[in-house]
């Protein structure tokens, strides 16, 4: 990251991305606030702790948009490039994405999912209660397991089992493994509330879970796609 001044530009952010991207944020204010002077400085270009060489976040406040440079015969502005080893790109479909929300970073996903119950929205049963809330639940005469919610197992009766009420099929938990339907030759990841995203390459697949990410695919049975709703592609990594 680079923050600078440059006579036709006027103030300039050069933001280098550990994609290998750069970006590029040009014609950022100048004037005191409530005029057009020119004389605003750096500090009302810049955002406070923005300097040389620090790393910055997603939704950071980096400056303020205005008209230094060459721009100054316009209203207020952002220049706004990108650029991959040295050739500029169209942002559009960048910024496009970002808009539509067609990232996806797995950490965040896996993060607000939480429990099965948080994750599908499960509410407590009513009346007799036959098995702990978020416990894993197996018969004693099955090797089938059950959720009610947290992570070891609790044996029971089959008497007990078939007491329980059975809600849906438990489906994948977000931002830990990717998964492909038998019946068709597309990988998704998982995203909050059983929300399949179809991954369209394999680009799109390494940045976002890896070189290795081929084996993180599981296949899943046909039988459970109805647990699971279709979202939007995701076309890059966040």
């Amino acid at each position: 990251f680079a923050p600078l001044e440059e006579p036709s530009y006027g103030w300039i952010i050069n933001l280098e991305g550990d994609d290998g991207y750069r970006y590029v944020y040009i014609h950022l204010n100048n004037d005191n606030v409530g005029t057009d002077d020119g004389m605003g400085g750096r500090d009302l270009a810049i955002a406070p702790g923005i300097e040389r060489g620090v790393r910055v976040e997603a939704g950071q406040l980096l400056g303020w948009v205005g008209d230094s440079g060459n721009a100054e015969s316009t209203v207020s502005q952002l220049h706004f490039e990108s650029r991959k080893d040295g050739e500029a790109i169209n942002p559009y479909d960048t910024l496009q994405a970002s808009i539509s929300g067609a990232s996806y970073d797995p950490a965040v996903e896996a993060d607000a999912a939480g429990t099965i119950s948080t994750d599908l929205g499960l509410e407590p049963a009513e009346g007799e209660v036959y098995c702990d809330q978020d416990a894993l639940v197996s018969s004693t005469d099955s090797d089938a397991v059950y959720y009610c919610g947290r992570d070891d197992v609790q044996e029971v009766s089959p008497e007990t089992i078939a007491a329980i009420p059975f809600g849906g099929v438990v489906t994948y938990k977000p931002g830990v493994r990717l998964v492909k339907l038998q019946s068709i030759p597309k990988v998704y990841a998982v995203a909050r509330n059983g929300v399949l995203r179809w991954i369209p390459s394999q680009e799109v697949a390494s940045a976002i879970f890896g070189a290795d990410w081929a084996d993180q695919v599981d296949d899943v049975s046909d039988a459970f796609f109805p647990s699971y709703a279709v979202g939007e592609p995701i076309t890059y990594a966040q």
